[in-house]
């Protein structure tokens, strides 16, 4: 949608760490693609939102050839770990149960 302002439709870079891009992408793929977004419309998400999310997806995608090496599996492991590790271990929500 054209920026109200100047008419035009700006792009806005976003900055990822290649572990979280890696992540990003494989979580959004399962549940855009693998799932058809069927998850998402369970949490109640308004359908704007998902396509929010899904174009959101396709520009990691077009940046991310990771998911073509063969040892894909490994590397998403190792990005989850890191991602873990920077941030001092599991989801806060996990630490009651």
């Amino acid at each position: 949608m054209p920026n109200p302002i100047s008419g035009e439709a700006p792009e806005r870079p976003i900055t990822l760490s290649d572990d979280a891009r890696l992540v990003l992408v494989d979580l959004l793929g399962r549940l855009i693609e693998d799932e058809k977004g069927r998850r998402l419309v369970d949490l109640g998400l308004h359908d704007a939102e998902i396509w929010a999310l899904n174009s959101f997806y396709c520009s990691l995608e077009r940046s991310e050839v990771t998911s073509f090496k063969s040892n894909y599996a490994s590397l998403l492991d190792a990005a989850r770990s890191n991602i873990l590790t920077e941030n001092g271990g599991p989801w806060p929500r996990h630490s009651d149960e």
